[in-house]
């Protein structure tokens, strides 16, 4: 069932980020203002959606990011991307930034004569799109395994206290059978005991008897 569930809620991701709308815009970054590709993801951390990015490129594209230095965007170098640029590379320059409860992740794509835009690349342009849409899907993806995480951890919580809840109830049972044993064992004391009583009763009496002669015999003196 739980394999159902995840499963069923990855199908849902994956056609919800498969109808994603992606703009096209100027935008500023680190190496001045340029054509950028950008996608809105819903209900995302910032940093989350740079580390799917990072791994992302390093799954699929075998390329390696790092922080550009005096701006905010994830550089990938020479990234082969045959799709956006056939027999080349391309470097990828990514900013994710926090809208509210979402990310909007922006995305240039820098090619040797310039950088990508639908005008003059246009199939390059489609075939980025869906580039941004399957990186979409992965951050869904990511965001569902972390989900499944985090209830199969509540799951184990909830299975280890049910197994203290457990041990606590047989460990009950345990002091109610040493306290019936206990029971049990004062029981066959108070009836020995009465038994000893008696005895001894009739022993006093037997005693009190041996005084009465003996001072009866005191008294003929």
């Amino acid at each position: 069932m739980k394999t159902t569930i995840s499963t069923a809620c990855i199908l849902l991701m994956m056609a919800s980020t498969a109808f994603a709308q992606i703009r096209e815009m100027e935008k500023s970054m680190s190496l001045g203002s340029h054509n950028a590709l950008i996608i809105e993801i819903p209900q995302a951390d910032d940093k989350l959606v740079a580390r799917v990015w990072n791994n992302y490129l390093k799954d699929f594209y075998k390329a390696k990011t790092k922080q550009v230095k005096g701006g905010g965007e994830i550089l990938a170098e020479a990234v082969s991307v045959p799709s956006l640029n056939p027999g080349g590379t391309v470097n990828l320059y990514a900013l994710p930034e926090k809208a509210g409860n979402d990310v909007r992740f922006a995305l240039w794509v820098k090619l040797p004569q310039g950088y990508l835009n639908s005008t003059q690349h246009p199939t390059a342009y489609h075939d980025a799109e869906a580039f941004m849409r399957r990186f979409a899907t992965e951050v869904q993806k990511e965001k569902v395994r972390m989900d499944l995480a985090n209830q199969e951890k509540e799951l184990a919580n909830l299975e280890k206290e049910l197994k203290r809840l457990q041990s606590d109830n047989n460990r009950y049972h345990k002091e109610i059978e040493d306290a019936q044993a206990r029971i049990k064992k004062a029981e066959e004391n108070i009836a020995q005991n009465l038994k000893e009583q008696k005895a001894a009763e009739e022993k006093i009496n037997a005693q009190k008897k041996n005084v009465d002669a003996v001072r009866k015999r005191l008294e003929q003196f």
